[in-house]
Parts: C-alpha cells; sequence; structure tokens
C-alpha cells in the first residue's frame, strides 16, 4: 500500500488537524453562486430589471447587427443615450471606440484610477474618457512612434474626431497582440487586391492586413476596404462582437455555450418575498452540466433572472424551452445575467485544415463542398487524434477532420480516423475503462475517450476478478475493467475480467507541485500528506509519482497536460495515489488556489447530474475533476449513495465552494437518530409508564427478525403523544384514556407503534393487528400539504431503502400518501401529521400510500 511505502521513507511525524464544520446555509434554494463538479451552479441576476430597461433600444437595426449591438450592451462594453435610444447609424468618435475597446479588455478600473491624470499628448480627449485613452496609449493600443507619442496621437485629428475603420482596426490587432502575442502579418501583399489600398495610413498596413485576415474588418464590398470611412455605432459592434471571440478568457466575464435540458419548479423565498425559482439543468459542450437557477416573485417580478434574447425579442427566463441552444454570459461569482437563444443548434463539418492559429484561437476548414468555414476554438472544445484524446496544438494543417459547430465555435474536433459521435457502440469487441455504475443487470463503464457506455449482464456473464473467477456482485464503482463483447455492434457482456486488488487501490495525498519536466510522465510533490481514518498526516518531505497510463490532471475546472502542469510550480494539489506495480503511481491530480475547507457528514442527497452532495450541515458542487475515493478505488460521483458517510475538501472563494475530493468514510446505518422505534403489544399501563411485550424493533431500514419474548418499560409523560386509531376516524387519547382502554381490553385485537429516546415514549400510536406488517422505510420532500376530507402530503425525491443493498432506491420521485393517520416527530416533540408543512424533509415509515410514522429532520 502507499501509506506503508511512503512512511519507510522517512519517520513519520502525525499531525492532527481540527476538521471544522462550516454550516452554509438552510436549503440548495438558498444558495448562492458555486462552481460545481460537472460544471457550474449558475443564479439569475438581481438586477435583471435595470439591464432589461438598458437594453430595450427602440431601435435596433433588422440585420445581424442586432446581435452584437445586445451581447455588448449586456456586457456593459455599448451603452445607450438613455433615452432607449442606441442610435446605431451614428458616427463614433475616436474617443468612444477607445472607451468601448478598454471596457471589454477589462481595464475599466485602471482608467477610472488614471482618469484624472490627463494625457498631455492626446489633443481634444474629453474628460470622461482621459482615463481610458490614456490607459491605452500606456499600454500602447494606439502604437508608439518612438517620440513618445503614439501614432493617431501625433496626428492632426483630435480624439473627439469621428473614428476611421482603419484606426478602430488596428486598434484592435494590437489589443490582440498585447493580450496573445499574436505577430503582425508577413508584409502587406494581400492588401493589392483591393482598388483603394494606398489610402491605408502607412504605419498601418501590417495591422491592417492582419485585421482582414482575423475577420475584424471586411471589405465594404467587391475590391474596397473604404479605410477611411468613418465608423458608425453598429459597425464598431460588430467589429468588436468578432474580437471577443479571439481575446482570452477574461476573470470578471466569460460567454459560453450550452444545450437546455430540463427544468424544475421551487417554491422558497428569496429576501423576504415568496418566490418561485426554476432550476435548469444544461448540457456544455462535452457532456458536463450546469445548473442554472432562475427566480421570479409571485407578480413576475424578477428577483434573480437573466435577460434573454431570443428571435429579436427581449424577455425573462420564462420564456426559454427544453432544447433551446443558448450562449451565455456569467459576471463575477457565476452570475448570469444574459442569454440568447441560437436560431439553430450544433452542425458537423467535414473537411480539412486549411489554417490553425492558436495565437487567435481560430480554425479555418474547407468542407468537402469546397466551403470555407471560420472557426474559433474556445476552452471547451474536446480534440481527438485518431481517436485519442489530444489538445489543439496537436492538430495541423492538412488533417482531415470532423468538426461540430455551434455558432462558429469548434465544439468538438476529430482528427484522422472519422469519428461517428452517434454511434453508441464500442467499434471492438473488447474495450477497458473505468466502472461508473453497476446495477444487477447492466454496468456503465467510462471509456478511454471519456465517453461512457453501457453494457448488459445476466447469468451467462462471466466475471473474474484479479484472474479469480467471481461474481457481477463483486465488481465495484472505480474498478478498471476489461469488457468482453459477443460481437462489435453487441452491448452484452460476455466476460468481465476485473483488475487485481492492487490495481484498485487508491489513497488521497497532498503536497504542492515540485520541479518535473514537461515533457515527462512524472509528477513532483513535496511537503507530502496523507489522508488516513480523516486526518492528515505528514508522510514525506518530496515524491516522484509516475502517471499512471489514462491518469489526468486538472487546474480547478479544466483538464491540463503535464506541461501545463509543471508551470503551476508551488501551487497545492490533491492526488488519488495507487500502489501500482509496487510503487506509488497518480491516477488524477487535481490543482487548486484558495482556502481549503472540510465537511464531513453521511451524504442526505446526492444529483450526479448536477454535481451535487448535500450533507446534513452542508451543501457544495464538485468540480468536473474532482477526486472520489469509495472502497479503496477511484470512483466518481455516481459511486456515491445517500447514506455514505463522508469527508468532503473544498475550495473556498467569497462565498463560494468547489468540491475537489470525497472520500467516504463509511455508510450511515442509524435512519432515526437517537431514537428507538418499537412495534409490539400493551402489556400494562400505568401512572407513568407502559409495558411492551412480544415487541420488535426497527433498525437497519427493518425490523428485527423475531419477536422479543421480554418486556420493555416505556415512560409516558403530559407530553407524550397517543394516538387511537382503532376506529374509523383517528383520535387522541390523553393518559387517563389510554388506561381506562386497556382496563376495558380495548387493545387485546390491538398493535402498538411507539418511537422513544432515552427510554420514555415521545408518541405511540395504537393500530389493529396486522396493519403494521408491510412496512417499509422511504423518505422524501413535502412538496404540498391538502386537507380536505384526509391529510394530503405531495412528495418529491421519493426513495425507499432497500435492507437487501443498504441502499436507498430511487422510487416514483413524486408520490401523494396520506398523512392523516400519521405520528409525527418534529423538532425533537411527537405531534400529529397535521404539524408537517410543505418543505419539510421526513423520513417514514409506510404501508402502501399511508404514513404511519414520520421524522422531519432539522
Amino acid at each position: 500500500m502507499l501509506r506503508q511505502h511512503l512512511l519507510s521513507i522517512s519517520v513519520r511525524t502525525v499531525v492532527w488537524a481540527l476538521i471544522a464544520t462550516i454550516l452554509i446555509g438552510p436549503s440548495f434554494a438558498q444558495a448562492q453562486s458555486w462552481e460545481t463538479d460537472f460544471g457550474l451552479y449558475l443564479v439569475g441576476s438581481g438586477n435583471a430589471a435595470e439591464l432589461m430597461n438598458a437594453l430595450s433600444f427602440t431601435d435596433l437595426p433588422s440585420g445581424p447587427e442586432a446581435g452584437s449591438i445586445v451581447r455588448l450592451a449586456a456586457q456593459g462594453v455599448l451603452r445607450g443615450d438613455g433615452n432607449g435610444h442606441f442610435r446605431p447609424g451614428a458616427a463614433v468618435t475616436k474617443e468612444q471606440a477607445m472607451v468601448a475597446l478598454v471596457r471589454l479588455l477589462g481595464w475599466e478600473n485602471q482608467a477610472l484610477q488614471a482618469a484624472t491624470e490627463r494625457n498631455r499628448g492626446a489633443a481634444g480627449v474629453s474628460d470622461w474618457a482621459a482615463g481610458f485613452v490614456s490607459v491605452a496609449m500606456a499600454r500602447g493600443i494606439t502604437g508608439n512612434s518612438g517620440n513618445g507619442r503614439s501614432d493617431l496621437a501625433a496626428a492632426s485629428s483630435p480624439w473627439d474626431a469621428p473614428a476611421t475603420r482603419q484606426e478602430v482596426a488596428a486598434w484592435c490587432v494590437r489589443a490582440l497582440q498585447i493580450t496573445t502575442g499574436i505577430t503582425r502579418a508577413d508584409g502587406s501583399m494581400g492588401l493589392m487586391a483591393y482598388s483603394d489600398a494606398d489610402e491605408i495610413s502607412p504605419e498601418l498596413r501590417t495591422l491592417i492586413q492582419r485585421a482582414l485576415e482575423l475577420g475584424i474588418i471586411k471589405p465594404v464590398d467587391s475590391g474596397r476596404l473604404a479605410p477611411g470611412r468613418v465608423v458608425t455605432r453598429a459597425q464598431l459592434a460588430q467589429m468588436l462582437d468578432r474580437l471577443v471571440r479571439m481575446l482570452p478568457p477574461s476573470i470578471s466575464v466569460t460567454w459560453e455555450v450550452a444545450t437546455l435540458k430540463e427544468w424544475i419548479l421551487e417554491n422558497e423565498e428569496i429576501a423576504g418575498q415568496p418566490a418561485k425559482s426554476a432550476l435548469w439543468t444544461m448540457v456544455r459542450p462535452g457532456g458536463s452540466k450546469t445548473a442554472l437557477k432562475l427566480s421570479s416573485n409571485y407578480r413576475d417580478e424578477p428577483l434573480g433572472q437573466a435577460v434573454v434574447y431570443s428571435g429579436g425579442r427581449l424577455s425573462y427566463g420564462d420564456v426559454l424551452q427544453p432544447g433551446d441552444t443558448i450562449r451565455y454570459l456569467i459576471q463575477g461569482e457565476q452570475t448570469v445575467p444574459f442569454i440568447e437563444v441560437l436560431p439553430a443548434g450544433p452542425v458537423t463539418v467535414h473537411g480539412q485544415i486549411e489554417q490553425i492559429d492558436m495565437s487567435t484561437k481560430r480554425l479555418i476548414v474547407r468542407d468537402t463542398a469546397q466551403v470555407v468555414h471560420h472557426l474559433f476554438f474556445a476552452p471547451i472544445t474536446n480534440v481527438t487524434v485518431a481517436g485519442s484524446p489530444a489538445f489543439a496544438s496537436d492538430l495541423a494543417s492538412g488533417l482531415e477532420v470532423t468538426v461540430t459547430v455551434l455558432d462558429g465555435t469548434a465544439l468538438e474536433v476529430a482528427a484522422g480516423t472519422a469519428v461517428d459521435y452517434y454511434d453508441a457502440d464500442p467499434p471492438q469487441l473488447q474495450v477497458s475503462g473505468r466502472v461508473r455504475s453497476v446495477q444487477p443487470r447492466s454496468l456503465v463503464v467510462v471509456l478511454s475517450d471519456g465517453s461512457t457506455a453501457k453494457y448488459e449482464l445476466n447469468t451467462g456473464t462471466q466475471v473474474t476478478v484479479g484472474g479469480v473467477m467471481s461474481t457481477a456482485e463483486a465488481i465495484q464503482p472505480g474498478d478498471l475493467v476489461q469488457v468482453y463483447l459477443s460481437s462489435p455492434t453487441s452491448t452484452w457482456a460476455e466476460k468481465i475480467a476485473v483488475a487485481g486488488k492492487a490495481g484498485r487501490a487508491a489513497e488521497l495525498v497532498r503536497g504542492r507541485l515540485g520541479n518535473f519536466s514537461p515533457r515527462g510522465d512524472s509528477i513532483v510533490l513535496t511537503d507530502v500528506q496523507l489522508l488516513n481514518s480523516g486526518l492528515w498526516e505528514t508522510s514525506v518531505a518530496t515524491i516522484d509519482l509516475p502517471l499512471q497510463p489514462g491518469a489526468d490532471i486538472w487546474h480547478e475546472n479544466n483538464q491540463i497536460d503535464i506541461a501545463a502542469a509543471a508551470q503551476l510550480k508551488g501551487a497545492e494539489v490533491y492526488a488519488a495515489v495507487s500502489s501500482g506495480f509496487g510503487r506509488p503511481e497518480a491516477l488524477r491530480a487535481v490543482i487548486w488556489q484558495g482556502r481549503e475547507k472540510s465537511y464531513e457528514g453521511a451524504i442526505d442527497k446526492v444529483n450526479p447530474g448536477l454535481g451535487l452532495i448535500t450533507l446534513s450541515s452542508a451543501e457544495f458542487i464538485l468540480s468536473p475533476g474532482a477526486i472520489v475515493l469509495k472502497d479503496g478505488r477511484l470512483a466518481d460521483l455516481h459511486g456515491l449513495e445517500e447514506g455514505d458517510s463522508v469527508q468532503a475538501l473544498t475550495r473556498r472563494s467569497g462565498k463560494s465552494s468547489l468540491g475537489l475530493a470525497v472520500s467516504v468514510l463509511g455508510e450511515e446505518r442509524e435512519h432515526f437518530p437517537s431514537l428507538t422505534v418499537y412495534r409490539g403489544l400493551v402489556d400494562e399501563v400505568g401512572q407513568t409508564a407502559f409495558t411492551l411485550t412480544s415487541y420488535q424493533t426497527f433498525s437497519d431500514g427493518t425490523w428485527s427478525s423475531r419477536r422479543r419474548r421480554g418486556e420493555e418499560d416505556l415512560g409516558l409523560g403530559r407530553d407524550t403523544v397517543i394516538l387511537s386509531l382503532l376506529d374509523e376516524e383517528p383520535r387522541k387519547l390523553t393518559l387517563d384514556q389510554f388506561r381506562h382502554g386497556f382496563w376495558q381490553d380495548i387493545y387485546e385485537d390491538a398493535e402498538v407503534l411507539a418511537i422513544s429516546e432515552d427510554g420514555d415514549a415521545l408518541g405511540l400510536a395504537l393500530w389493529p393487528a396486522k396493519d403494521l406488517d408491510a412496512t417499509r422505510l422511504s423518505r422524501g420532500q413535502v412538496a404540498t400539504v391538502t386537507e380536505t376530507d384526509q391529510l394530503i402530503l405531495g412528495l418529491r425525491n421519493l426513495s425507499d431503502f432497500s435492507p437487501a443493498k443498504e441502499t436507498w432506491d430511487y422510487a416514483d420521485g413524486k408520490a401523494e400518501l396520506s398523512a392523516g393517520q400519521a405520528l409525527v416527530i418534529k423538532n425533537g416533540r411527537a405531534y400529529t401529521g397535521k404539524e408537517i408543512t410543505a418543505g419539510d424533509d421526513i423520513l417514514f415509515l409506510r404501508r402502501g400510500q399511508t404514513v404511519l410514522l414520520a421524522w422531519a429532520k432539522e
């Protein structure tokens, strides 16, 4: 084991760490923006009404310029005149164009700080623009002629004069040179194709050539560039909109795309107001999922909403539909103020790479019909070469590619052998991967390329573990397996070979990245600590960890290669480590920054689709590359179960929590904490106690197998709730009525259901004999409470406990149950079913659709 290997290297010093449980809020509905494992947990903006007003221009053009204007206005780059007009045809001055460009580059704060320092080298600068122009000149956006003054500042035209096409295009190229390192064009021969090329300023010719190559500026008509033509506000929006895609990701502003999958409606309270929230599941390129919550009050006024631009019209999130493909703006702490519904979903382009430019993230592909596609890479672009995971830098001109394209963005690029993304069958008779989940009749495996495949199991499936014959029950999430198929198109697993125990064992270490080769196959950790039974133990000063084949490295939410990891020396890192072939090997590494926080407890709820884990004291969302260890194996979120006792390590940043590692410590077995549930016969009733005989207790999700022959005395007090279900209508009894009923032999054919704490009965219910048979343990959240002839609970997230598997099985999800006869424990006291309210999370015993006993979680 790794522990033995590491501890043999140096003398171990045990460091006890105090694990603090952090309470982060009473409910998921009140959570703010969190990063997630399978994406992000996003929320709408509290300023949606103000943004709607700012974007409601009455004079938008009807062409594609409208989308550029609205997008840049939503980002705060462009603004209207304050009277509901954008004035798209109005000329733009140089200072107005530069202010917009500086905002787009994220330098606005620097500009505001410099506002008091007027730049004497810039003629005609208005006071409101002085700081922006000063920052732009200092950064080199306007160029430099060698005399300390910018090229354009030295010109006769002042800053309050109209901006020309060549000036704005040159500024955009210089912005790319500064932010991405692109070079100027090699000469300007390409300009000779235009009849008015000699009108371009000599010092700007190579910049305009580059702007043409990048598509920032386009010919006004065949053979003409019109470099000196004045730029209108609409044209400026289009030029900056093209520039956005080539700029590196911003810390404060990000654009992403996704497809809306499904949504659920939640009722909650926000800022003291009753609210309704739509919780959307969005699927991002590559298959990862993101949650988005949009909230309004019951007057449909926005509370945490997004302005939605669809079909040229503005509205709020209530117009969104499952299946919509959207582009959305993320600002600050994962707030989504703006969403654009795209007119079409992804399309597939087959062709050959003509040009690739990683500095500007551009990809030019000529398809089989000889149509040229100008595309852009995104941070989420998935690249494969000959079927194996790769990077965009591995692509080259001349390669045959299949590209999945959405709105000009390359979502997936498959080079080499053509890939059929819609063929779910593995193309070979043997496949290998890591088990995601296993059921009695099926197995889901994560393949080497990151895709998943589901295989059928039956009694004919042969299973070997470490070369020894076994059964499917021995397969666990996280196991490395080889699946043998009867044919290339079969989904039935004929044979499954599970790696031996040495290949399964995984432990969690943490440390800092040391020096290692960016072209090697191992990483170096310093100040190494090992997680042992929930505590970090000091291990070794330095360890060299080879990467096991198929291992992956993550930095925050992004998967990176070893070369990128080598640039992060000193960063904190968690690593899942296997003993491999007698030596430690890294299965997965997660590099992170921020403050580590630890949470412990039993899992109340797990949502693999959203990456959400709910404990009794906290809720958090896992990052896409989070390390999940269970039963000594590297698993994923699908391997976690409700009831698992876990230690979760998160990175805290402001109000956000990003789950980076989860270690399963065990399983919660106590369903009614500190309480004992009985069923039995009433043998005696006294003044302060009653006696049960021939009784059973409820534990591990079921009644004890045999009735006990002895007796159990349970105390009675003034607060003990006593219900009689022996008549047509439920009755609440006093202690005297309970005693008199016993003396009158009313309970001879009755059985009592009681719940006690420290030997005192909190409540008991008298039922006709046999009515307590066939009970089962369930749980769910109360969505509605309806009281007519009966008390009816509308439940969601309903699941039933399986004593055989010791797990919770998701039931119908939603159900209506009768609770008028229920005994309820809430806030440490007993009540009738009328005490249950909407929003309660309850654990309950039921017979069919009738609740017998319920415990409301505090």
